[in-house]
């Protein structure tokens, strides 16, 4: 899959870099042990549907798959920038598109990225794809 590609669709890079944060969507090769130690570790995982059952490499590329293969789900991962670092996902899906609306889902997996802003900016990044790319009217 190119880096930014899906569905016949590609994303602007532009639509993609932030000041802080970047997104690209989330391949396979990113389902690492960090990852999956974010999924089960309690502090990370309170607010999200993962936190049920533990998660391992085979269940996360699982996810990813399906993700992948979704015609209207997004799963991006979040890079810190300065860095280059994946720090977290966000989601924008399911999307509806007979109606023109969709959700958003994020974490921050690496705790030491907590409270400087990088979720807010990657919400910001996603919302901007969400009404400019895919011409949504609510999300």
């Amino acid at each position: 899959m190119e880096a930014n590609k899906k569905n016949n669709l590609t994303i602007p890079e532009d639509f993609l870099i932030g000041k802080n944060v970047s997104l690209r969507l989330l391949e396979i090769k990113d389902c690492t042990d960090r990852y999956s130690s974010w999924l089960n570790n309690n502090k990370i995982n309170r607010f999200l549907e993962t936190r049920w059952e533990e998660q391992n490499i085979d269940t996360i590329k699982a996810f990813v798959f399906s993700m992948q293969e979704s015609e209207n789900n997004y799963l991006f991962a979040i890079h810190e920038n300065q860095s280059n670092l994946h720090i977290g996902n966000i989601k924008l899906g399911p999307i509806n598109f007979r109606h023109l609306y969709a959700d958003i889902s994020y974490f921050i997996g690496e705790e030491s990225s907590w409270g400087k802003g990088f979720a807010s900016e990657a919400i910001k990044l996603i919302v901007n794809i969400g009404f400019n790319i895919f011409k949504l009217h609510r999300i």
